[in-house]
């Protein structure tokens, strides 16, 4: 069944003529694989606002904590309901590596039961998944600042998300199973930010997680009609 997927990430090449891990293994399998992630936050700048990130830290208002540096100032005494909406991607994004890492694919016997006996179903290098794009970065004109902080974390085995327990039987196909890639914020390199299959995110749960000491705030700007559509003004670490 599609509730009994499990997706591990494996470091190394698969011992398929191996005998079969069992499904606690491949749990320490996937906390060794995953170890790093990063939060990234990104917020729209209140309209009119001529002001500039250095302004912001200087301030305190943009700060380690990646909280929006604008709550105060835009709002007032709006009503919650009459507020502007400035956080349009709040995200931790584990670390994959497209270049080193495999995915396995294996069906659960039974998904409740912690000692489940577990079944093979597929093998393959990211690099030879069906890739496909997705947006992190604002599709919108305007101006925005971005917050990104490096964790350190790790993660059970994957499953599709929002699928509903006990749903209908479906056979695994590796046509449906698709390796994302986005820019994100004001990076000019795509990044592998996860995966999906039958178009569903497939979630890492995370087990332990912890923030890093060190923050970056970028502020940049959005113009669709422009020569350069995304262009960054200025970039400072806290």
């Amino acid at each position: 069944m599609s509730d009994a997927l499990r997706f591990v990430l494996s470091s190394s090449v698969p011992d398929l003529a191996g005998p079969l891990l069992r499904w606690t293994d491949l749990v320490r399998q996937q906390a060794a694989t995953v170890r790093q992630g990063k939060a990234l936050r990104i917020y729209r700048c209140p309209d009119g606002w001529s002001g500039s990130l250095q302004d912001l830290l200087a301030s305190g208002k943009a700060n380690h904590s990646g909280q929006d540096p604008f709550a105060e100032q835009a709002d007032g005494d709006r009503p919650p309901g009459q507020r502007q909406r400035r956080l349009v991607c709040d995200a931790l994004i584990p670390s994959f590596d497209p270049a080193g890492q495999w995915l396995e694919v294996y069906s659960l016997e039974d998904p409740n039961r912690d000692d489940s006996a577990v079944q093979r179903l597929d093998s393959l290098p990211l690099q030879a998944g069906s890739n496909e794009t997705c947006w992190f970065y604002p599709t919108e004109d305007g101006h925005y600042l971005s917050w990104e902080n490096p964790w350190a974390i790790r993660c059970d085995p994957g499953h599709v998300f929002e699928l509903p327990p006990g749903g209908p039987p479906s056979d695994y196909g590796r046509d449906q199973l698709k390796v994302l890639w986005s820019l994100m914020a004001d990076d000019a390199n795509l990044t592998c930010v996860g995966f999906t299959y039958q178009r569903k995110r497939i979630e890492f749960p995370l087990i332990e997680s912890s923030a890093g000491a060190v923050s970056t705030w970028s502020s940049f700007v959005v113009d669709s009609i422009s020569a350069t559509p995304l262009k960054t003004i200025s970039t400072m670490t806290i």
